[in-house]
């Protein structure tokens, strides 16, 4: 969705510290999430910056994480954001 909106650099923020440590260290297990982060890292190789940052760092993240109602569609904010997040 960033690469549809013309976007070159990105920080991907996280709620799971496994996922998020494993992105960081490129580290591809020969399980199910292995292949996550493999296609995860694939995608990051288009982007001229990418970073990936754990809850602990980013309150945002974590708000958003357990954001209700949970709903399985894309959400994006470009210039507004849900009121609960931005205080």
């Amino acid at each position: 969705m960033a690469k549809e909106y013309g976007y070159h650099s990105l920080v991907v923020e996280g709620d799971c510290l496994a996922l998020i440590q494993k992105l960081q260290h490129q580290v591809i297990d020969d399980n199910v999430l292995g292949f996550i982060v493999s296609d995860i890292l694939h995608i990051a190789k288009t982007f001229s910056f990418i970073s990936f940052i754990k809850r602990e760092g980013n309150k945002l993240a974590h708000d958003l994480a357990h954001w209700l109602p949970l709903s399985s569609e894309d959400r994006l904010w470009v210039n507004d954001v849900p009121n609960h997040i931005l205080s």
